[in-house]
């Protein structure tokens, strides 16, 4: 399918990685999974099945992630590079994003070259340029997204 690239999850090691990471974050801050899972609004199996690789961190909501970060004392940067293993690119200085269409067109892009960078449907960049913004993408997409935009991740969902 044309407009469906890179639709699987990141492989069972990956999961296990991003889980133990998950987990020494959690009981470096001193919460149980019951705990953390309430600061989310999640259960203590559900935590469970993140820690465990079960579900895939990279696969959450950004609204989810940015929870999961918040209650771990993170903006949603630091809780990337920490749970994902994300390396620091290089930035432009951009200090607050005007808007995502106005980043792309200032770099040249068009929403078919995002789209491919990213692996989504241009209609789905189309989407976040012009309705409620990055909420329900994918952590792993938004990752990808501000390095296309060459912003750092908190800048690109405004933290």
């Amino acid at each position: 399918m044309a407009g469906r690239r890179d639709r699987q999850v990141p492989s069972v090691g990956e999961r296990r990685e991003q889980g133990d990471r998950l987990s020494v974050l959690r009981r470096d801050v001193g919460l149980s999974q019951s705990q953390l899972g309430a600061r989310v609004g999640w259960t203590a199996h559900d935590v469970s099945n993140l820690e465990a690789g079960v579900r895939s961190v990279a696969t959450l909501r950004l609204g989810t992630a940015v929870r999961f970060a918040d209650a771990l004392g993170m903006g949603i940067g630091e809780f990337s590079r920490c749970v994902l293993d994300v390396k620091p690119w290089p930035t432009d200085s951009v200090r607050a994003l005007r808007s995502l269409r106005e980043r792309r067109v200032d770099l040249g892009l068009s929403l078919v070259e995002v789209a491919r960078s990213v692996g989504v449907s241009p209609s789905a960049v189309h989407g976040w340029e012009v309705r409620s913004g990055l909420g329900g993408a994918e952590l792993r997409r938004v990752v990808a997204l501000a390095r296309v935009l060459r912003v750092g991740l908190g800048v690109l969902v405004g933290c």
